[in-house]
């Protein structure tokens, strides 16, 4: 008999990273990623200036020769500060984001495959801080640690959370019920086999998708806390710390906001791309229409 042919459509489908490059604003939105975040690590490299370096004899200049996104009020270089800035706020929003994935899912997959009193308690708490706006919790939070970048890190992560742990326990209690898990316990493997084998691997995916959707929430909330005055602190060249410098002259001098604005603006933009890329290469619910 000759071989058979896959009927037509069927064929193999591509991986997730062609299915990726197939999404024309994730790749758009990763370039622009990697414009800010290489800026950030050689920025020492693009600018004679020190980004906390005062020259009151250049104060509030339009961008023009010399400074090319002109200078704020104490005649601090505005783009070695977005430079630098996005150290801030690539950096703690990708550690944040990392940190809450991890503790989320690691809480998210003890109480579904557990379940019982377990499940019950866990997800009574994570009930509990859902019903908190994310923002105006990590405000509360903030105010009660006090502003440094460790506690914004650990607030910003522990207000988003519970978000993945929610996810996680859902897939986890899919997972649980699957054939190769039974089979995996009639052999006598032991829970911890279980979990580690074969369910955090199949967690891995949607906790990814999830992440990568929520990193511009992350610059926004980061930046937010900054502009409150409860996260960065000046005069470190963080965007939120710099628009809340730039409030006094926005008629007078509106570059100095506009630039900090402008660069939240691209860069949650650019990561809300690349998390729609990131979710159509990788949720199996989609790939059939890909």
């Amino acid at each position: 008999m000759g071989k058979l042919e896959p009927p037509a459509g069927e064929g193999r489908r591509p991986g997730a990273w062609r299915r990726f490059l197939r999404h024309r604003n994730a790749v758009g939105g990763t370039v622009v990623i990697l414009l800010f975040g290489v800026g950030a690590l050689v920025a020492p490299l693009l600018t004679p200036y020190g980004p906390i370096r005062v020259d009151l004899l250049a104060t509030s200049q339009p961008p023009g020769p010399g400074h090319p996104l002109g200078t704020d009020d104490l005649g601090r270089d505005l783009w070695s500060r977005i430079l630098y800035g996005g150290r801030y706020a690539l950096g703690l929003s990708l550690l944040t984001a990392l940190l809450a994935g991890a503790v989320g899912t690691g809480v998210g997959v003890v109480s579904g495959y557990n379940g019982g009193w377990i499940d019950g308690v866990v997800m009574r708490v994570v009930d509990i801080l859902l019903a908190f706006p994310t923002f105006l919790l990590g405000l509360a939070l903030m105010a009660v640690v006090g502003p440094s970048v460790g506690n914004v890190v650990a607030v910003l992560a522990f207000t988003r959370m519970p978000r993945y742990a929610r996810l996680l326990r859902g897939s986890t209690l899919t997972l649980r019920n699957a054939e190769y898990v039974t089979a995996a316990q009639a052999m006598g493997a032991s829970g911890t086999r279980v979990v580690f084998r074969h369910i955090l691997p199949n967690c891995v995916a949607p906790a990814t998708v999830f992440m990568s959707l929520d990193l511009g929430g992350i610059v926004t909330s980061l930046a937010g806390l900054s502009f409150l005055g409860v996260g960065i602190q000046p005069p470190a060249p963080d965007w939120g710390v710099m628009l809340t410098d730039a409030r006094k002259f926005i008629y007078t001098a509106p570059w100095i906001a506009l630039f900090p604005g402008l660069a939240i603006t691209l860069t949650v933009m650019a990561f809300n791309f690349v998390g729609d890329g990131v979710r159509d290469a990788l949720d199996p619910r989609l790939r059939s229409q890909m």
